[in-house]
């Protein structure tokens, strides 16, 4: 007979921080190959040298896979205890094609539709959404009052997210106001 309590009390699996060893732990679509060498290297680097740092730019040509980068930098920091990790896009045809992928390569992702997700708030999956309602002048999450902290934040596209970032914090006043 199977002493399941013996089983289940047994040690937790280990989840890499690695990205590159991560990324070979995937239950990832089968046509779906290794990473490619820039992903790679640039992987490496951020593992080794980069993770600890506040910010980080992660410059490729397009088409050279950034997003399945910033998809394993994430799900580094959520092996490693440091979520909750949000996975910024301009616009929602890049948040589509973001969990798209994320799905294609086994990596959790959830949206907040509207509050926001379990596995995001306990740090068990990616949350992807836009920067219209991370940075606007009222909650889009139902919080109210209160703040989540977050381990990381990713930009995907930054000049576009800090674009919107700006307007959404530019006040206009046209001269017919009185207040002008």
């Amino acid at each position: 007979m199977v002493d399941f309590k013996k089983r289940l009390a047994g040690k937790k699996a280990e989840r890499p921080t690695d990205p590159v060893k991560l990324y070979d732990t995937l239950d990832r679509a089968h046509d779906k190959g290794p990473l490619r060498p820039a992903q790679a290297a640039v992987l490496k680097d951020w593992f080794a040298s980069h993770r600890e740092q506040r910010d980080v730019i992660v410059k490729l040509h397009t088409g050279q896979g950034k997003t399945l980068i910033g998809l394993l930098m994430l799900q580094s920091q959520l092996n490693n205890s440091k979520g909750p990790v949000v996975y910024l896009c301009p616009d929602n045809f890049l948040i589509e094609q973001t969990i798209e992928q994320a799905k294609q390569f086994g990596i959790a992702t959830c949206q907040a539709d509207p509050e926001l997700p379990d596995g995001f708030l306990n740090s068990d999956k990616i949350l992807v959404t836009s920067v219209q309602k991370l940075f606007n002048g009222l909650t889009k999450f139902g919080l109210h009052h209160k703040s989540i902290a977050v381990g990381t934040l990713l930009m995907d596209d930054a000049h576009a997210c800090a674009d919107t970032i700006r307007e959404a914090c530019r006040i206009r006043i046209s001269k017919d106001e009185p207040a002008y």
